[in-house]
Protein backbone atom coordinates (compact mmCIF):
# COMPACT_ATOMS: atom_id res chain seq x y z
CA UNK A 1 0.00 0.00 0.00
CA UNK A 2 3.06 2.61 0.27
CA UNK A 3 2.56 2.87 -3.61
CA UNK A 4 -0.50 4.54 -3.59
CA UNK A 5 -0.16 6.20 -0.39
CA UNK A 6 -0.44 9.51 -2.30
CA UNK A 7 -3.49 8.61 -4.16
CA UNK A 8 -5.47 5.79 -2.02
CA UNK A 9 -8.63 5.98 -4.41
CA UNK A 10 -6.38 5.08 -7.65
CA UNK A 11 -5.23 1.65 -5.41
CA UNK A 12 -8.71 1.02 -4.93
CA UNK A 13 -9.75 1.13 -8.21
CA UNK A 14 -6.90 -0.73 -9.02
CA UNK A 15 -8.40 -3.65 -6.58
CA UNK A 16 -11.98 -3.04 -8.86
CA UNK A 17 -10.40 -3.61 -11.70
CA UNK A 18 -9.05 -7.15 -10.51
CA UNK A 19 -12.56 -7.86 -9.72
CA UNK A 20 -14.55 -9.82 -12.24
CA UNK A 21 -12.00 -8.32 -14.90
CA UNK A 22 -14.95 -9.72 -17.78
CA UNK A 23 -16.86 -7.08 -17.03
CA UNK A 24 -15.27 -3.42 -18.13
CA UNK A 25 -15.85 -0.40 -15.96
CA UNK A 26 -19.14 -0.65 -13.64
CA UNK A 27 -16.94 0.46 -10.43
CA UNK A 28 -19.71 1.41 -8.33
CA UNK A 29 -21.09 -2.26 -8.87
CA UNK A 30 -17.64 -3.78 -8.29
CA UNK A 31 -17.43 -1.18 -5.16
CA UNK A 32 -21.03 -2.71 -3.49
CA UNK A 33 -20.10 -6.70 -4.65
CA UNK A 34 -17.09 -6.20 -3.00
CA UNK A 35 -18.17 -4.99 0.16
CA UNK A 36 -20.54 -7.61 0.26
CA UNK A 37 -18.19 -10.44 -0.70
CA UNK A 38 -15.80 -9.27 2.53
CA UNK A 39 -18.48 -8.36 4.90
CA UNK A 40 -21.09 -10.36 6.99
CA UNK A 41 -21.52 -10.91 10.53
CA UNK A 42 -19.37 -13.31 12.47
CA UNK A 43 -21.34 -16.26 14.39
CA UNK A 44 -20.83 -18.77 16.46
CA UNK A 45 -22.00 -22.13 15.40
CA UNK A 46 -21.01 -25.24 17.52
CA UNK A 47 -17.64 -23.33 19.01
CA UNK A 48 -16.34 -22.31 15.48
CA UNK A 49 -15.89 -19.14 14.27
CA UNK A 50 -17.64 -18.25 11.04
CA UNK A 51 -18.65 -14.99 9.04
CA UNK A 52 -22.78 -14.97 8.57
CA UNK A 53 -24.49 -15.12 5.26
CA UNK A 54 -24.06 -12.69 2.90
CA UNK A 55 -27.23 -11.48 0.65
CA UNK A 56 -26.82 -10.01 -2.81
CA UNK A 57 -29.56 -9.38 -5.42
CA UNK A 58 -28.40 -8.09 -8.86
CA UNK A 59 -30.73 -6.55 -10.52
CA UNK A 60 -30.95 -4.72 -14.16
CA UNK A 61 -31.58 -4.95 -17.99
CA UNK A 62 -29.79 -8.02 -20.14
CA UNK A 63 -26.41 -7.64 -20.98
CA UNK A 64 -25.00 -6.10 -18.23
CA UNK A 65 -22.65 -8.65 -16.67
CA UNK A 66 -25.17 -9.79 -13.99
CA UNK A 67 -24.32 -13.46 -14.34
CA UNK A 68 -20.43 -13.01 -14.77
CA UNK A 69 -20.66 -11.29 -11.33
CA UNK A 70 -22.56 -14.34 -9.68
CA UNK A 71 -20.43 -16.71 -11.48
CA UNK A 72 -17.09 -14.97 -10.27
CA UNK A 73 -18.90 -14.66 -6.21
CA UNK A 74 -18.99 -18.39 -6.39
CA UNK A 75 -15.38 -18.81 -7.46
CA UNK A 76 -14.27 -16.91 -4.83
CA UNK A 77 -16.59 -18.16 -1.93
CA UNK A 78 -16.25 -21.58 -0.68
CA UNK A 79 -20.14 -21.83 0.83
CA UNK A 80 -21.38 -19.67 -1.75
CA UNK A 81 -25.25 -20.56 -4.05
CA UNK A 82 -26.16 -18.98 -6.72
CA UNK A 83 -30.07 -18.93 -8.05
CA UNK A 84 -31.73 -17.83 -10.43
CA UNK A 85 -35.57 -16.89 -10.50
CA UNK A 86 -36.04 -19.66 -12.92
CA UNK A 87 -34.28 -21.66 -11.15
CA UNK A 88 -36.23 -21.13 -7.31
CA UNK A 89 -39.73 -21.58 -6.42
CA UNK A 90 -41.73 -18.86 -6.30
CA UNK A 91 -41.74 -19.58 -1.99
CA UNK A 92 -38.14 -19.75 -2.28
CA UNK A 93 -37.55 -16.25 -3.51
CA UNK A 94 -39.18 -13.43 -2.76
CA UNK A 95 -38.68 -9.57 -4.13
CA UNK A 96 -40.84 -6.93 -3.03
CA UNK A 97 -40.05 -3.68 -5.20
CA UNK A 98 -42.15 -0.33 -4.12
CA UNK A 99 -42.15 3.37 -5.91
CA UNK A 100 -41.64 5.70 -3.62
CA UNK A 101 -42.63 9.40 -3.87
Amino acid sequence: WDFYKDNPLKGRDTILASVCPQVFGMHIIKLGFLLVLIGGVPEKKQGISIRGECHLLLVGEPGTGKSQFLKYACKLGNRTVMTTGTGTTSAGLTVTAVKGG
